[in-house]
């Protein structure tokens, strides 16, 4: 009898460990554990919705483009607000943290501005001295804003959404998460060059993927890594494998989509139809 309860109470711990998890609040941004490649967000506010305000109205309040405002705060961009309603204002400027080997010339290119237009920003007067883990503030993402938003981003595998982004017990979910089977590939949601793969706090064993024009998806707690740093990738590639590194509950997928910094809500660009 004593060895019979052993087996069903290990076939219990078994079943838990590597059923898919509604994720709870594990994968939120830590100050701690930066994204480092990915631009950053020089400022975001906040604002408290007033009656009569519209997306548009307060986009040209606040200087940013109605289409970021909407999707920084999980909203398609003709979503009715209420009153009361908190959002982020996010800044129309992004911090980009120089690694090691680029040139002012090559983080220009990477964002589409002017190199001009950034050593001037800047107060660069050497621009072939940049210093591994500078901050270079790059000027005006927001003006491209609609259509880098309007490209439509590939599922990154098949499976639920159990946990939304957007607000949760007054702190944000900087993306979705995605049940799937311990061992499911994971899949780039776009064409790309990986940032970032490795081990990155609570996200665990994570995948950085930059799609040119301020895109970059993230893919955390996987199990194993296919990919390097440096990798060319294609829209549905694998990248990863399912798993529960980091602070995760189960097995699952935490998708992010960030621009210029700036976390959307990965719903508003995902296309239709699943991986």
């Amino acid at each position: 009898m004593g060895d019979l309860r052993f087996l069903l109470s290990l076939l219990l711990v078994l079943t838990v460990a590597t059923s898919p998890a509604a994720a709870r609040l594990d994968e939120l941004v830590r100050d701690d554990v930066p994204y480092g490649a990915v631009a950053e967000p020089v400022a975001v506010a906040s604002y408290r919705v007033q009656k009569g305000d519209t997306l548009w109205d307060l986009g040209r309040r606040f200087g940013v483009d109605p289409v970021l405002l909407a999707a920084a705060n999980g909203l398609g961009p003709e979503d009715w607000l209420r009153p009361g309603q908190e959002l982020v204002v996010p800044s129309e400027s992004a911090v980009h943290v120089v690694r090691p080997g680029e040139s002012l010339w090559s983080v220009a290119v990477r964002y589409g501005v002017a190199v001009e237009d950034l050593a001037a920003r800047n107060a660069i007067t050497a621009p072939d001295r940049l210093l591994a883990g500078q901050r270079l503030i790059v000027p005006g993402p927001v003006a491209r804003g609609r259509v880098a938003l309007q490209t439509r981003l590939e599922w990154p595998l098949l499976g639920p959404v159990t946990s939304g982004f957007g607000w949760r017990e007054g702190r944000r979910h900087e993306g979705v998460d995605l049940a799937a089977d311990y061992g499911a590939p994971v899949r780039a949601a776009a064409a790309g060059r990986v940032i970032f793969a490795g081990p990155r706090g609570t996200y665990g064993l994570a995948v950085i993927v930059d799609h040119g024009g301020g895109v970059a998806t993230l893919y955390a707690h996987n199990s194993r890594l296919l990919v390097r740093e440096g990798d060319a990738v294609r829209a549905g590639e694998p990248l990863a494998l399912v798993g529960s590194t980091g602070r995760a509950t189960g097995p699952h997928l935490h998708f992010e989509v960030r621009y210029y910094g700036v976390p959307v809500d990965p719903l508003w660009v995902l296309t239709g139809g699943r991986a």
